[in-house]
């Protein structure tokens, strides 16, 4: 992803004192990811505790390997839709990857893949939907990132847009219940972190 290169006073006129302090640790230039523009795009937002850092949305794929089948759907707590999905299955589900979305267009990617498939005949009935997942899952890759170029992001982007601004958005709600609601994001991130990690999971970028 291409990166954007900023001097301390473009910052500070940009983004503010906190931005500056938090951010650079005293470097004269910093270079912000993809994934970092479009949060501090938001930072607005954040001032005004209506956003939080790690709060993507996930496009995932689940395999129920019993049936045969997969679905696609859209979250952004995606430890809990796991664990709802399964409690709503006798069968044994798990997660086999899944797009990381920057911004709001989680729902469009979503839409889009069901589109595909039905066009292909490949659905069964709601998200759900026949064939072998990890056979899948370069189409999906290559769809989303085609598609949906701008929004979708890397693991290690992801990382880097979101884990140096906690502190900061840490500093500006300190004592709040949206810090509670920041860390749980970054509680969910964490957990498809770990997950691909384990090779649970493919994260498609």
């Amino acid at each position: 992803m291409s990166r954007t290169t900023l001097n301390r006073e473009q910052a500070h006129l940009a983004y503010g004192p906190e931005f500056v302090q938090f951010m650079m640790k005293g470097k004269s230039e910093i270079e912000l990811n993809a994934a970092q523009r479009v949060l501090l795009e938001k930072w607005k937002l954040i001032k005004k505790l209506k956003f939080a850092p790690f709060a993507y949305e996930y496009v995932y794929i689940v395999a129920d390997d019993t049936a045969g089948q997969f679905k696609i759907g859209m979250t952004r707590s995606p430890k809990s839709r796991l664990s709802a999905l399964q409690t709503g299955s006798t069968n044994n589900l798990r997660f086999v990857g899944l797009v990381i979305i920057v911004g709001q267009n989680g729902r469009n990617l979503e839409r889009s893949i069901h589109a595909e498939y039905k066009r292909r005949q490949a659905h069964v009935k709601g998200e759900w939907f026949t064939g072998d997942p990890i056979k899948e899952l370069p189409f999906i890759r290559d769809f989303a990132t085609l598609n949906y170029r701008g929004s979708v992001t890397s693991l290690s982007d992801a990382w880097d847009g979101c884990e140096p601004l906690v502190a900061l958005y840490s500093a500006a709600h300190r004592d709040t219940a949206n810090a509670v609601d920041m860390a749980k994001c970054r509680a969910d991130f964490m957990w498809v972190l770990g997950q691909a990690e384990k090779g649970v999971l493919t994260v498609l970028s």
